[in-house]
């Protein structure tokens, strides 16, 4: 027989699942650990889940997620990046649009997250992935709204110089493929 608390998580295990394997992704880069993290955040927080009240069980999973992502950074130190080459494969003649830009650049975008520290990756990705507000970010970080705010613009900061050498480098490497084919 089921608990009124065992339901209310199995409710939200199936409402929130997509979400919270969409922040996963944002944090590790890869979906594999994606969902390896929000299983074990999951995890965690059923043991917790009848004293939390209805409304804050997303926000204390999504915190679960980054303090356990913040410790797997830690123990990997902060220079290790996560690979990302996962590729899906498409039947035979089947018309299927080209999406190798926009994988490219959710590639990039990843890898450049990945050399974030864990707080303002954690900020960028809460408050832009999730579209939380810098107060809502505060509360589930637990840090002021003031550090959520300097941790979002040096996120953002190196961010755009991440992804502008990337894309700068991705331009030289065409320009040498056209020289070359010349």
């Amino acid at each position: 027989m089921k608990s009124e608390a065992d339901e209310r998580f199995a409710a939200f295990v199936d409402r929130e699942s997509g979400e919270l394997l969409r922040v996963g992704w944002y944090l590790t880069s890869d979906p594999d650990e994606a969902r390896d993290l929000v299983q074990e955040a999951l995890t965690r927080v059923y043991g917790h889940w009848g004293n939390l009240r209805p409304g804050e069980e997303l926000g204390y999973v999504r915190r679960t997620m980054v303090n356990l992502q913040r410790d797997v950074a830690r123990r990997r130190g902060r220079a290790a990046l996560l690979p990302w080459h996962r590729t899906s494969g498409i039947g035979a003649g089947r018309d299927v649009p080209d999406h190798a830009t926009h994988v490219a650049e959710r590639g990039a975008m990843a890898a450049a997250l990945q050399q974030l520290p864990p707080r303002q990756r954690a900020v960028i990705v809460l408050r832009h992935a999730c579209d939380l507000s810098e107060r809502q970010v505060a509360e589930e970080l637990g840090i002021s709204v003031g550090a959520v705010k300097s941790a979002g613009s040096r996120g953002l900061a190196k961010l755009r110089a991440r992804l502008a050498t990337q894309e700068q480098s991705v331009e030289d490497h065409e320009d040498e493929d056209a020289e070359v084919a010349r």
